[in-house]
């Protein structure tokens, strides 16, 4: 791993996404509502970044590659595309630590919600 020079903090999210064995909430779902779902979690903070718009659009494409990735695979296949997508965009320009940031909040926000283990109510692996 790590033909693209990722940080090790990219490195890092890349290899819990890649041990993880829970399928996103959006996995199967229709493309729109995949993206919408990363969108949600994306758009507060792309606009806190305050990007121009030209930047604005970029990582807005970024968001819907991982949508769709976030759509079909898991595992070390999602981990692998993840890698291989972070290097197009890095490529193309983006900024690194920003695509962390996106791809760190959208991944643990969308970890599907599971019963509390310890019974007490609430749930368990999803940041709320």
């Amino acid at each position: 791993m790590n033909q693209y020079n990722l940080s090790r903090e990219t490195l890092a999210l890349l290899s819990r996404i890649g041990r993880s064995e829970a399928r996103q909430s959006v996995y199967n779902k229709a493309p729109e509502e995949s993206e919408r779902a990363c969108f949600e979690v994306a758009d507060p903070l792309l606009e806190a970044a305050g990007l121009r718009l030209v930047y604005l659009n970029q990582y807005r494409w970024f968001v819907r590659e991982l949508s769709k990735l976030f759509r079909i695979l898991s595992g070390p296949d999602l981990a692998f595309h993840l890698e291989t997508c972070f290097g197009k965009w890095l490529n193309l320009g983006l900024e690194p630590r920003t695509m962390t940031l996106l791809l760190s909040d959208i991944w643990q926000r969308l970890v599907p919600a599971t019963p509390d283990p310890t019974g007490k109510g609430g749930h368990h692996g999803a940041r709320r």
